[in-house]
């Protein structure tokens, strides 16, 4: 089961999440509005922290990792949009 997620390409991660977030909006649009403040703020300072750190020390993070933290940071906000205007 982990090789299977070590292996998931980030289009799949991102879909992942999408769907996530979408089945909360549309069944707790609540809850959806608060794991969106909360968990895109921490994905976006893991992001940043883990760039500083990858600066100041070189570690062997794949790149894959940079970009899944970034949508995992986007993704939220942007069904925030999409389903605030629509649930309004």
């Amino acid at each position: 089961m982990w090789e299977r997620i070590k292996q998931m390409t980030v289009v799949e991660w991102i879909l992942l999440e999408g769907i996530f977030f979408t089945v909360f909006w549309l069944l707790h649009p609540y809850i959806a509005k608060l794991l969106t403040a909360v968990l895109s703020p921490i994905f976006g300072a893991v992001l940043i922290i883990s760039l500083i750190a990858d600066r100041l020390d070189n570690s062997k993070i794949g790149r894959k990792f940079y970009w899944v933290m970034f949508w995992f940071s986007i993704i939220p906000l942007v069904l925030l949009f999409i389903f605030g205007q629509i649930l309004k």
